[in-house]
């Protein structure tokens, strides 16, 4: 009798012969005397992967429903919106929308005519209010020569056409204003600025005896291009004009401190010593004298001095110095002096003063025989 070991494999074998055929991965026996099988074991699901997946495709699918209805919803509502800016465009055709406003005038509903004469009446009544502290001063518009278009306002308003958009323009408007700024800045400097102070530039001046800087003062006064500006912005929206004068600081061009130089300058200028022989004499000018002949050209707002001196003054005074000479001199009668080179003394002196160098002129003369008399002489004639 078998044992059940042999038994198994013998009908194995049995099995293979039978059939034709060898089957593989079947049965097999070892070199022992264990018979094993080999089975086909299906791999393992990985449910973490599977379950990311199924979450993104989820995810995708919702997104895109979403953007559909918004989609969806957006028209819906661009639909009711050009409906409704159809009817509104076509029932205010030739008028101004409604909630149209110039300033806090309401123009909606009204038609071409209706806007100029409403504006027109409110224009013609109006008057302009410049207050200066405690003082009111109004002034009609028309004395400042001010227009206000009114026509203009009333082709831009008016809807010319129908479009499903056009009730999205409703918004504030404003009448075009032209008006001569110089009248504005006429009437600020002839009525508001004569009672404020005026700027002034720090200048160059001889003072008594001595050459000094007259400072700068600083000036209050009202800005015309300020008013100007004001009474357009408040006319165009069909406002009266309130407006008030507020002083503005005027600075001065010229300060102290930007003439510093010049008047070091000048200084230097009259301190020069210059000395005009007259034969044996010498004539020299004191500073005094100099500062007399000294002339300051400044223009306004300008900071450039021009520093010069008096060619007739310098001529006048050599000569004065010279007829004082003459009187101590007993002259021969019939005998005079005369001076050859004035001039040139006298362009000598001036260039000497400006170069600040040292200089000694000398004046040239000559005897002429024309009939004259010593002072002396005359006096005594007479007194016979």
């Amino acid at each position: 009798m078998l044992s059940p070991r042999y038994r198994a494999a013998t009908v194995i074998a049995f099995a293979r012969k039978k059939s034709g055929h060898e089957y593989k991965n079947q049965s097999t026996i070892s070199t022992g005397t264990t018979l094993t099988r080999e089975l086909n074991v299906p791999k393992p699901v990985d449910f973490i992967t599977g379950s990311k997946a199924f979450k993104k495709s989820q995810m995708i699918n919702n997104l895109t429903r979403g953007l559909l209805d918004a989609l969806y919803i957006i028209l819906a509502f661009a639909l009711v919106i050009m409906t409704a800016g159809v009817l509104i465009s076509w029932k205010y055709h030739g008028r101004a929308l409604p909630f149209t406003y110039v300033g806090d005038v309401a123009i909606g509903g009204m038609n071409k005519q209706q806007i100029i004469d409403t504006l027109d009446a409110r224009f013609n009544n109006m008057q302009i209010t410049l207050v200066e502290g405690g003082l009111v001063r109004q002034v009609p518009i028309s004395q400042f020569n001010i227009k206000a278009d009114t026509t203009a306002l009333s082709n831009q308003v008016i809807q010319k056409r129908v479009s499903p958009f056009s009730y999205l323009n409703w918004q504030r408007y404003d009448v075009p204003i032209s008006m001569n700024d110089r009248i504005v800045a006429g009437y600020v400097a002839r009525v508001i600025n004569p009672s404020q102070t005026k700027s002034t530039d720090a200048q160059l001046v001889i003072d008594k005896n001595k050459l000094t800087i007259k400072p700068a003062l600083v000036g209050f006064q009202t800005n015309p291009n300020f008013i100007a500006e004001q009474i357009k912005l408040a006319l165009s929206r069909a406002s009266t004009p309130n407006i008030s004068v507020n002083s503005v600081t005027i600075k001065p061009k010229v300060y102290a401190s930007d003439l510093t130089d010049d008047l070091a300058q000048a200084n230097t200028m009259l301190q020069t010593p210059v000395t005009i022989k007259y034969g044996y004499a010498s004539i020299k000018p004191t500073f005094a004298q100099k500062l007399s002949w000294l002339k300051i050209d400044q223009s306004s707002g300008s900071k450039n001095v021009g520093l010069d001196f008096s060619q007739g003054l310098v001529r006048a005074y050599i000569i004065d110095q010279t007829n004082k000479l003459q009187k101590d001199v007993n002259l021969t009668t019939g005998n005079t002096v005369a001076i050859d080179n004035i001039d040139e003394v006298t362009d000598g002196v001036i260039a000497a003063l400006k170069n600040g160098s040292t200089s000694d002129q000398q004046l040239t003369l000559h005897v002429s025989n024309t009939v004259s008399f010593n002072t002396s002489d005359t006096t005594a004639a007479l007194s016979r």
